[in-house]
């Protein structure tokens, strides 16, 4: 009896971190064959350590989804100019590939790929259909009775619904019910994620709890022993309080100029190695805005920027992490370095507050008064081991402790594969 099918469109760097686990633990455990293509083609496939791995030390095929079915010179020009490295400068491109998505890649185009790859699953992150040539491949697979399973594209640890300047300027959540319509299962983190997606209008039915594949312990594993060692950070700091912040696009709701002014003293204060960290969702892309990552142009000035490095490495090499409302907290907490959480940056309220797990500062004399006591007594921190575990257990585990996350990510997929 052959394999299931299952196939992952994948489109940007956070979403291939939450996805990728599911599919390497599909292909490891030999109980389907799986493919990998990619929405955008702007996305660097070639230079993801995390798709090559399971390229090469899997046989996934990974690819860009356009050039996956080429029926006529017009799509392989088309492919060909917009997927990948390419000599046409951003901007054309990006006017190209609007031009062709629908017209040459639309539902028609869909379909006749879709019936020639024969997925038995289709599995995609929580994209939005505008994007890309998404619609027509969800409108596609529903219409060849192809299940369609949607995965993380990332983890929102806010409390608040209105976590963006546009939900506050609009006042109202993201519509979930219609973004996600056209998904047959949406699989979420953990509880609270679950109950929002519900009150913007998904069936309770089509919504599961499952963990992080990102953070589970299975997939750290893994993720450790391929990541590339970063040479820039070897004994830099030495001597010095090696400190990270992990900055992130104003949109969520942080205060753009209390950001830079902190990050100018922090950068000042003898004893300190300041590297500022921006946001890893533009990361691999041409098109991606410049200030994507960055709360504001103010820091992307800043000499101690350090885009190129990744943000596990920086994390291993520090002593204290500063995060306001990235996810990236949870590998700072995972790998027992100190998590500073700056409270007055931003007006969002984080998860992590309630379980205590956090070491939250009010203000930048809080701060420096924590930087100094994190010098002197580096083991001294506000929140303890039980704090840390409870909430790990919440958001990675979804609430059920020692859970087998990727496990169980696995079967539900070939559970939709066998109907």
């Amino acid at each position: 009896m052959p394999l299931p099918r299952i196939l992952f469109l994948v489109r940007a760097y956070n979403d291939i971190d939450h996805m990728l686990p599911v599919a390497w633990r599909l292909a490891a455990d030999q109980r389907a064959q799986v493919e990998l293509l990619c929405f955008n083609p702007t996305y660097d496939l070639a230079g993801d350590f995390r798709v090559q791995f399971l390229a090469r030390q899997y046989q996934v095929p990974c690819g860009y989804l356009y050039q996956a079915h080429l029926p006529t010179p017009a799509h392989r020009l088309a492919a060909g100019l917009v997927c990948g490295h390419t000599p046409l400068s951003p901007a054309l491109v990006n006017w190209l590939h609007n031009q062709v998505r629908h017209r040459l890649f639309g539902r028609s185009w869909a379909e006749q790929m879709l019936a020639r790859r024969r997925p038995d699953v289709l599995v995609l992150d929580w994209q939005r259909p505008k994007f890309f040539n998404v619609e027509p491949m969800l409108q596609a697979a529903r219409a060849l009775g192809i299940p369609i399973v949607a995965l993380p594209h990332g983890m929102n640890l806010v409390t608040n619904p209105l976590a963006t300047n546009k939900a506050l300027a609009e006042g109202h959540d993201q519509s979930f019910g219609q973004d996600w319509r056209y998904f047959d299962h949406s699989l979420v983190q953990f509880s609270l994620y679950r109950d929002r997606v519900i009150a913007g209008g998904v069936p309770p039915e089509r919504v599961r709890v499952m963990g992080s594949a990102r953070f589970c312990p299975q997939w750290r594993e893994v993720y450790k022993s391929i990541l590339p060692p970063d040479p820039a950070l070897a004994g830099r700091g030495q001597g010095r309080l090696k400190v990270v912040y992990m900055d992130q696009h104003h949109r969520m709701r942080l205060h753009q100029e209390r950001v830079a002014e902190t990050l100018r003293d922090l950068a000042q204060r003898p004893g300190v190695e300041l590297l500022v960290k921006p946001a890893t969702r533009g990361v691999g892309q041409a098109l991606a805005d410049p200030l994507w990552g960055v709360s504001s142009p103010a820091v992307r000035s800043l000499d101690c920027v350090a885009p190129e490095s990744h943000s596990l490495n920086l994390i291993l090499w520090a002593d204290v992490v500063l995060c306001a409302s990235s996810s990236i907290c949870l590998d700072v907490l995972l790998e027992d370095k100190t998590f500073i959480y700056p409270r007055y940056t931003h007006d969002n309220h984080m998860l992590f507050e309630d379980y205590g797990a956090c070491w939250q500062v009010d203000s930048p004399a809080e701060l420096q008064a924590a930087l100094a006591q994190a010098t002197q007594h580096p083991r001294q921190r506000p929140y303890g081991p039980q704090q840390v575990q409870n909430f790990l257990t919440e958001v990675v585990f979804g609430g059920v402790a020692g859970r087998d996350v990727l496990g169980e990510y696995a079967r539900f997929i070939l559970e939709q594969a066998r109907g």
